[in-house]
């Protein structure tokens, strides 16, 4: 375990935009991206020395106030047993999952994919955002206009899924190198 945990989450958070940007791209965390950077978040902490792990359920924002008409939350919600969640698995993605990452000996909670909520409510879902934006991160709990439920149904489907990724990647590396 690391010594040094508050090295800063400024510093943690560049380092992890930084890994995503040359892994993916820029703009890619625009397109709803916590599985990747939830992964580049762990490997970021884990390098540093701490033990970080994935956690994976439904989160919830505030986007109205409670007495708006319509929804007054925005997020996403697992659910294996829902129609969408099965599509997706059958296809041999992801279902409608959240997933962020936590320091377990601190009790600390990470999430640094929350800078894109808005922009992915209004412009992926056609809401209308009224509450306050979101924090550019979450380290430590979230605030009150947030809710996270991991579950372990849900982190054991994401670390399977991260997993056959793995497999899958080691495949196609194999397969390149049996070609020489």
């Amino acid at each position: 375990m690391g010594t040094n945990l508050y090295a800063d989450p400024e510093e943690i958070r560049s380092e992890v935009m930084a890994r995503i940007e040359d892994w993916y791209g820029p703009g890619f965390c625009e397109k709803g991206a916590c599985f990747y950077i939830a992964h580049a978040t762990v490997a970021v902490l884990c390098a540093r020395g701490h033990r970080a792990i994935i956690q994976a359920g439904s989160m919830h924002w505030r986007m109205r106030p409670d007495s708006a008409a319509g929804s007054t939350h925005f997020g996403y919600e697992f659910d294996l047993a829902h129609p969408f969640s099965k599509m997706a698995i059958a296809s041999g993605t992801i279902p409608e999952v959240h997933i962020w990452a936590a320091l377990p000996d601190y009790g600390i909670m990470i999430d640094f994919s929350t800078a894109w909520l808005r922009l992915i409510a209004e412009r992926d879902h056609g809401f209308t955002w009224e509450a306050e934006d979101p924090p550019l991160y979450v380290w430590g709990r979230p605030p009150a206009a947030a809710v996270y439920r991991p579950t372990i149904e849900a982190i054991r489907f994401v670390l399977g899924f991260m997993a056959r990724l793995r497999l899958n990647e080691k495949k196609e590396v194999d397969s390149l190198v049996s070609k020489d």
